[in-house]
């Protein structure tokens, strides 16, 4: 391949990434997520809140980080989850997200679930 072709292919790789970016911030979603950071016993009931800025129906995205499939619940502005870890496995990575039906979908955000054996 020539320069020119490589350079072009760079080029359009680039502005596709970028593009995908602007469309979900220039949307205006954004996503909440609480507690961000938890420390907790063994198999211990944890409540997860993923919120957003916009009103109307969102579907809101919730991956426990543990090999779970993600779960998604529709409401207006908010849902809550509730998740219990073990310790074998301990931290967790889990994630939240929102898409907004009206406006698109917003950033994910991520957290740290740390187990202790009690």
């Amino acid at each position: 391949m020539t320069k020119k072709v490589v350079g072009t292919m760079v080029l359009m790789v680039v502005l596709l990434f970028s593009t995908q970016a602007l469309s979900a911030e220039a949307s205006g979603v954004e996503t909440y997520m609480t507690p961000q950071s938890i420390t907790n016993g063994n198999l211990k009931d944890n409540k997860i809140t993923i919120s957003t800025n916009v009103g109307g129906t969102s579907s809101f995205q919730f991956t426990p980080g543990n090999g779970e499939p993600r779960r998604d619940r529709r409401n207006t502005y908010s849902h809550t989850f509730s998740q219990q870890w073990t310790y074998h496995n301990s931290p967790y990575t889990y994630t939240g997200g929102v898409v907004s039906q009206m406006y698109g979908p917003g950033p994910k955000i991520y957290g740290t679930a740390t187990i202790r054996f009690q």
